[in-house]
């Protein structure tokens, strides 16, 4: 059994890895069952080997509701600047597939007409970043933009637990946990229809989908949760006993283990 988390296969498929790719097609087509993590990865699998197409499987990666409220810091406030203020987030390697130019345009164009909202920014510091913090400070709105960087994990969710709304308006995912993260903490998700959100987000009453690259029709279905709170509410809770049966570790290991089981008794 092997399983592929999307970095190996990137690797192999980029420009300079022929030697990856030769040695990664051939382990997969020798492997009695390769395990993916999303549908996307899935196909990225085939693709790169399509002998192996028969025996790869798709297995989520989960989330444990209580693990990540006790996580969270009952003592952690907002800075005053966003203290009762709504306000957006958005958690994701600052790197250019994440599309966070795309949201602080759309933000932009939201904060032009509702004085009060603010934009939260949160993720891995990686050279792009001050490409960022440029856009931010070019938008016209850098006071109402906060950047944040390498937080720790549980800061992170100190921090979603406030959130008015989650925004994940990635050009491309694999099985993105913070959506699922977003669930537990019952925050509404405005995000891209790309293959690996929308194995989470499967239909329209689990969160808001938009295209990619598409400022506007980011910026409208922010402004419908922003300016709905009955709406916001609705598609906070809704994904949240849909993430919790189908998305648990719980069932991820049971599926392993199954998936084992299965290669014994053949």
């Amino acid at each position: 059994m092997i399983s592929v988390h999307g970095g190996e296969v990137r690797a192999a498929t980029s420009s300079g890895g022929r030697w990856e790719r030769t040695f990664l097609r051939h382990l997969l087509a020798r492997a009695d069952v390769v395990v993916s993590f999303s549908s996307a990865l899935a196909a990225d699998v085939i693709r790169l080997a399509p002998r192996a197409r028969n025996r790869v499987r798709v297995i989520p990666n989960g989330v444990d509701f209580d693990d990540l409220r006790n996580r969270t810091d009952p003592h952690f406030a907002l800075p005053p600047e966003l203290s009762s203020k709504p306000f957006i987030l958005n958690v994701a390697t600052y790197e250019a597939k994440k599309a966070q130019v795309t949201l602080i345009e759309a933000f932009a164009q939201l904060a032009a007409t509702h004085d009060d909202i603010h934009l939260v920014l949160a993720g891995r510091s990686t050279p792009w970043f001050e490409h960022v913090r440029e856009c931010a400070a070019a938008s016209g709105f850098e006071d109402r933009i906060h950047i944040l960087v390498d937080l720790p994990h549980h800061s992170v969710m100190d921090w979603l637990s406030k959130a008015t709304v989650f925004c994940l308006p990635s050009e491309y995912e694999g099985h993105p946990l913070v959506v699922m993260e977003a669930a537990a903490f019952g925050v509404p998700v405005v995000a891209t229809s790309i293959s690996g959100i929308r194995d989470v987000i499967s239909d329209a009453g689990l969160g808001l989908l938009v295209p990619v690259s598409n400022v506007e029709a980011l910026a409208e279905a922010l402004h419908h949760v922003i300016v709905d709170p009955e709406a916001a509410a609705t598609l906070g809770r809704n994904p949240r006993s849909v993430v919790a049966s189908r998305f648990s570790w719980k069932r991820t290991a049971r599926l392993y283990f199954d998936l084992a089981y299965s290669l014994l008794d053949r």
